[in-house]
């Protein structure tokens, strides 16, 4: 079985986390599956979707960095991945110099990027994976400068069964009578609440 080695920026509550937890669902039992947490942000809060992944990744398989960042290295020559899949391009959250190492053109492993993010300038891009695999169709377009396979693999729909509208409000406390409108995400400046 082929091992993926997936990097991840950070795996507090949020859509990057959410759509690594459904990747590793659907690819279980394709690969061997291991993942590093470069950054660990949640001071033990804002673990939902971190639970969920340490729930499906095998305890030995799973690597939390603290401040030595190097230690990526030494845990991909252990592991000898065939794919090493970031889950956010490295411009955004990693050592320059580490990045360096991983993208030597000697690597011995296939380099995929996910970026979950849209404002970053193609022309900016300093490291090149072998492939991306963005989020969404305006992505493949933000990056179409840059010659390197792209594919789109978006989060599936997932239809959940509807609560009663009335009961549920009202045990919210909510008049059952007048429109509710929720946020589903954290409350960031890049999130649009201002609209």
């Amino acid at each position: 079985m082929e091992k993926i080695l997936f990097i991840a920026p950070h795996l507090s509550t949020g859509g990057l986390p959410q759509y690594l937890v459904k990747k590793i669902e659907l690819l279980k039992g394709e690969f061997e599956i291991y993942l590093i947490e470069y950054n660990n942000s949640t001071g033990g809060k804002l673990v939902i979707q971190k639970n969920k992944i340490l729930d499906l990744v095998d305890e030995d398989k799973f690597f939390m960095l603290d401040d030595n960042k190097e230690e990526t290295l030494e845990i991909i020559n252990k592991i000898k991945p065939n794919i090493v899949h970031l889950e956010e391009i490295p411009e955004y959250f990693m050592n320059y110099d580490l990045a360096r190492k991983i993208y030597n053109v000697d690597r011995n492993y296939f380099i995929v990027e996910t970026s979950h993010d849209s404002s970053f300038n193609s022309n900016h891009k300093i490291f090149f994976p072998d492939k991306f695999m963005f989020v969404s169709n305006w992505q493949i377009q933000q990056y179409k400068n840059i010659d390197i396979p792209k594919i789109l693999v978006e989060y599936p729909i997932e239809y959940q069964k509807r609560l009663n509208r009335v009961k549920t409000l009202t045990k919210l406390g909510l008049d059952p009578f007048k429109k509710h409108i929720l946020h589903v995400g954290l409350f960031t400046p890049r999130k649009n609440q201002a609209e």
